[in-house]
């Protein structure tokens, strides 16, 4: 049984003044028994007042254990745990500066702490309790996502839907999503099954970046160019998705370029394109076709995390960004309906590519190369991103 009294509190709080720097094993091993065990247990209240008690002088040690107990409180499948967590949510300092210093980040942040545990029941109440809130809202639509990323049944609730809908009216970007999955889509994210804890270890998904293969992959025939086709920066900006954004990778670039190919029946080569990331033909290059499910995935999985030392755009605009990306490299508008752009997708061809010596590439946190020749046989897209720490 978790700890419920106050006595508890000092005790725990001592343990982690003693600590010094340098000192952070004892730490997580704290975080990792006590908290999750007072989530099992609904202490939902030992682990508001252990929140409160750090928020009111939270030293630098203990800033994590702040951190960690709000998303603690977010974890208690309680509508009076609920309550609290969104009374704190909305005054937390994150609320008011948000992760990019510019408060976008913290109610996406907000709606994911909700997904990563809840059920639609929750939601439901959140929306019948505060869906009118301009403050929470964000957090609400986000959260509705978060859920849909798990294939939870969120689209059977008339609760749902009429919240969805009416946002959907006054063109919220996230409301233009479907409140179910895709089939292509299903199990690209999945819960952790293990048992919980406060290290992040929530989801994972079913396909991330690599250009690794057990057995060296066959060469691709080279892409033999007609022409570049001309991107303005909105068209560009648009193909990043996430990458373009600095609060996802704030020390990151990126390229994106079309071009018009020969004739082809099958994937090529980037090699044969002129692009910056690859200036002087660096060795080795290492390229993988991969299906138009993959790709999506590993958008989706790059998008919703973020570079190094960022939270990234959460599961919810990373599904949007992440089909606004494969549009993009597909040769499809950004708004075309989920389905469509899923068919042109599936009837294009995808790679990965690398370069452990290509000097465009910062080679410390996320490097990234993808390729699509179009169905249509005569276009190629490349698209490349690089983040440092």
């Amino acid at each position: 049984m978790a700890p419920s009294d106050d006595d508890s509190i000092d005790r725990f709080l001592e343990r982690y003044n003693a600590l010094v720097p340098g000192q952070s094993s004892p730490l997580w091993t704290e975080m990792r028994t006590h908290v999750p065990a007072a989530i099992e247990a609904g202490e939902w209240r030992w682990i508001a007042a252990l929140y409160d008690r750090i928020a009111v002088d939270c030293p630098p040690l203990l800033h994590l254990v702040r951190s960690d107990a709000l998303t603690a409180l977010a974890f208690v499948r309680d509508r009076a745990a609920l309550d609290a967590f969104v009374a704190r949510a909305r005054v937390a300092p994150s609320w008011a500066k948000g992760f990019d210093r510019t408060a976008r980040g913290w109610p996406r942040k907000v709606g994911a702490m909700l997904g990563y545990q809840q059920d639609t029941a929750a939601l439901e109440y959140l929306i019948e309790t505060y869906g009118d809130a301009g403050d929470v809202v964000e957090s609400l639509l986000c959260f509705a996502q978060e859920l849909v990323s798990f294939d939870l049944p969120v689209a059977d609730s008339a609760i749902v839907r009429r919240f969805w809908r009416r946002h959907g009216e006054v063109g919220h970007a996230l409301a233009g999503l479907p409140l179910s999955l895709l089939e292509c889509e299903k199990g690209l994210r999945r819960r952790y099954p293990g048992p919980l804890d406060l290290l992040g270890n929530w989801f994972w998904f079913s396909h991330t970046f690599s250009t690794y293969a057990s057995d060296p992959p066959p060469s691709l025939p080279r892409a033999s160019v007609d022409r570049e086709l001309a991107l303005d920066d909105v068209a560009r900006t648009e193909a990043a998705g996430a990458f373009a954004d600095p609060m996802s990778f704030p020390n990151g670039r990126f390229e994106a370029r079309a071009f018009s190919i020969e004739p082809s029946d099958g994937p090529r080569s980037v090699r044969g394109l002129p692009l910056e990331c690859l200036e002087g033909d660096p060795e080795p290059l290492v390229e993988l076709a991969k299906s138009h499910v993959e790709t999506l995935s590993a958008l989706w999985s790059m998008f919703t995390q973020g570079g190094a030392y960022a939270e990234g755009r959460s599961a919810a605009y990373g599904r949007l960004h992440a089909w606004r990306t494969l549009a993009s490299l597909a040769g499809v508008d950004a708004s075309t309906e989920l389905r469509a752009v899923d068919d042109a997708a599936r009837r294009s061809w995808f790679t990965m590519f690398s370069s452990a010596s290509a000097s465009w590439f910062d080679h410390v946190c996320i490097d990234v190369g993808i390729t699509c020749v179009r169905s249509d046989g005569r276009s190629m897209m490349a698209l490349a991103a690089t983040d440092s720490d």
